[in-house]
Parts: structure tokens; sequence; C-alpha cells
């Protein structure tokens, strides 16, 4: 979708495996828009609906071992997947997630930018990541965590808030929220 036009059509959702090392494509979803799945006569499903179906089928589906401990998988969603629904089917085949949250989700009873901004959630701890070499590639980040919180309609995860200091301002960006429902993953 642009500012001009919207293209009809379809898309696919890859779905990948990434070990320490290499990423091994395992499946692709075809979504189709509304339109597209009328004139073609094909039964509609939002991409979020496929990718929970997708989650949900996957102890059956052969894709993985059936030796294989639903526990070590970890699922990395975007922001576009902060749904309750498909972080509840990941739950539900007892896997985890960690991903980005949006800022209105609520967690620990308000919404994120409003839970990490309250004095109770703590003070935001200054850190240096290394993102190449030399000192220009140096990140300055402000941190703040919340350990066991509840994120509304899936139960309790750990979160991250950060934001990244600009360069050559006092200014921060935009706060970051990172969400994990494995307990045993900590911010800090």
């Amino acid at each position: 979708k642009s500012a001009k036009t919207y293209i009809s059509g379809h898309k696919f959702i890859n779905i990948a495996i990434l070990t320490s090392a290499t990423l091994i494509p395992i499946d692709c979803l075809s979504y189709y828009s509304k339109t597209y799945a009328k004139e073609y006569k094909i039964e509609f499903k939002t991409e979020h609906e496929l990718v929970q179906e997708w989650i949900t089928n996957l102890p059956n589906s052969h894709v993985l071992t059936s030796h294989l401990d639903y526990k070590k998988l970890l699922f990395l969603l975007d922001s576009g997947y902060d749904v309750k629904f498909i972080q509840k089917s990941i739950l539900d085949i007892n896997a985890n997630f960690l991903g980005c949250a949006k800022t209105c989700r609520s967690m620990g009873g308000k919404q994120a930018h409003k839970y990490f901004s309250k004095p109770s959630a703590g003070k935001f701890e200054s850190i240096q990541l290394n993102v190449g070499a030399g000192k220009k590639n140096k990140k300055e980040f402000s941190v703040k965590t919340a350990d066991s919180i509840s994120l509304k309609g899936v139960g309790k995860i750990n979160a991250v808030c950060s934001k990244m200091k600009r360069r050559n301002s006092k200014r921060m960006s935009k706060k970051k929220y990172l969400i994990c429902s494995d307990l045993n993953i900590k911010g800090n």
C-alpha cells in the first residue's frame, strides 16, 4: 500500500529457523488480500490467522522432529505480531516468544509507555554497545527492565524498555519495548 496505489494480490509470510551457524527456511505461507481471495474464490484469512494456524499445527506437522523439546523453541516476533492470540498459540505448544511490543500494549496494568514512565518501574541504566569496529560504531542506550510482569491476555513476561542516544545530540530516540515469555531470560 502506498500513498497513491494499493496492489490487490498476495504476499508471502516466510518462516525460518535460526541456528548459531545458519538460517534455514522451513515454510512459506501465502497470504491473499480480501479482493484477490474473493475474485479467485479462495477462503480469506488474515495474516495473523495464518500464522496462528501454522503455530497451532506445528507439533503435528512433521516440520520439526517429534523428539524436539518445544520449551527450547523461541519465536522471534516483530511488533506486527504483537498479538495476544499468536503469543497464546506459542505458549500453548509449550514454546516461548521474544518480540517487540507496541507502546499501547497493556503490561503491568498500564500501557507500556506509561508503565515504564512511572517511578516505581526503576531508573534507566546507560549501556554502550559496539555495532562494528572503531569508536564511531559505539551506540549508547538507556535501558529499564521489568521482570515477571503481567502481559494482558498472555500471562507473566519479562520486559525491557530502551532508547538510543542520538549522535551529537542530548535527545534520545523513541522508546522501544521488548517482551519475552521465557522468565529465565532476564533483561539485566
